[in-house]
């Protein structure tokens, strides 16, 4: 698939089917946030969780469900047979940093993942599991490193939808 293929394709998957992701896949998608432009090269300050146990899934689903009350979803997560937590350590020079290198990792593993076939969705409401400090010694998370922001992957169970590549936003040129 094309690059331009892959945005126009790309969308927020909220039903997945149940098989998990073939392991070759995961690791393109993991690859792919990998290649991600970090600030000031420091990848170190960057690491990945990637789930697919099922009880810890369900586990994460029901947090979220009880700090939120009011959502309008049965299962936060969709379904997705792969959640990949994207954590980082605080940078004191540059506060916001960690959020930026975490959203392009991001982008970059939901853009690889709509080339090879695997659908994706960014997670935030997963973030209010976080709180759980059970939870989170189960999910191994280095001293240190804080959980900014997740994805969910599968295989989609909804059809694909083209977009039309134009640009959406308004714009002001200073030429």
């Amino acid at each position: 698939m094309e690059t331009l293929d892959a945005l126009i394709t790309r969308k927020s998957v909220r039903k997945y089917k149940k098989e998990q992701i073939k392991d070759a896949e995961l690791e393109i998608i993991l690859a792919a946030g990998g290649v991600a432009p970090i600030g000031m090269g420091d990848y170190a300050s960057i690491h990945l969780t990637v789930i697919q146990n099922p009880e810890i899934l369900e586990r994460i689903s029901s947090d979220v469900k009880a700090a939120a009350p009011g959502m309008k979803v049965d299962d936060p997560i969709f379904g997705a047979p792969t959640l990949i937590i994207v954590s980082s350590r605080p940078n004191e020079r540059i506060p916001a940093i960690g959020g930026f290198n975490v959203s392009c990792i991001i982008q970059n593993m939901m853009i690889a993942a709509t080339d090879i076939g695997v659908g994706s969705v960014f997670m935030l409401s997963t973030m209010m599991a976080f709180t759980d400090p059970l939870l989170v010694s189960k999910l191994k998370i280095p001293s240190g490193f804080k959980p900014l922001a997740a994805a969910a992957f599968g295989y989609s169970d909804e059809p694909a939808a083209l977009k039309e590549l134009k640009n959406t936003f308004e714009t002001t040129y200073l030429r």
